[in-house]
């Protein structure tokens, strides 16, 4: 049942989709179609919420990325030293338990739940392909991995001669 709530501008018209009893997994088409015959058609899938997000560096410990300062020794959280030329791989996982105290880690973008998208700082460093980090040129960079519901953390790369 979708009802009309707001139109703006010449082409932006904004509807109010109201889902009766919606269900984890649930998947709705929606269809706009103009005045012109044209149209399109969306999907909408039903996703557990997420509480928050983390980069893990393994898919069964749940455990983030903490590494030592070469320089002094240092444990330094949601950090990773890779030298040019290696990989590593990113295990991003969402948190759909009731709080961060009560967290349950799901891989993203499975069992119902929001995949990630990454962004970086300091381009040309690494190169990111899905979830595996190549180190390509010394230097400092940020990655952030973000879901669609703006849920989001960062990992800082180190890539060392």
């Amino acid at each position: 049942d979708a009802t009309k709530t707001k139109s703006t501008g010449k082409n932006n018209v904004n509807y109010k989709l109201v889902m009766k009893a919606p269900a984890i997994g649930d998947v709705y088409k929606v269809t706009a179609t103009a005045q012109t015959g044209v149209s399109t058609t969306a999907e909408i899938k039903i996703l557990r919420k997420p509480v928050g997000i983390e980069i893990h560096k393994d898919a069964e410990s749940h455990a983030q990325f903490t590494e030592k300062n070469p320089k002094n020794g240092k444990a330094i959280a949601n950090t990773k030293y890779i030298p040019i030329g290696e990989s590593f791989e990113m295990y991003p996982e969402v948190n759909v338990g009731e709080s961060a105290k009560k967290a349950q880690w799901v891989p993203a973008g499975t069992d119902n739940t929001e995949s990630v998208t990454y962004t970086q700082s300091g381009k040309g460093k690494v190169i990111i392909i899905g979830n595996v980090v190549y180190g390509v040129k010394e230097g400092k960079v940020t990655i952030t991995a973000k879901t669609p519901n703006n849920k989001k953390t960062t990992l800082k790369v180190e890539v060392q001669p």
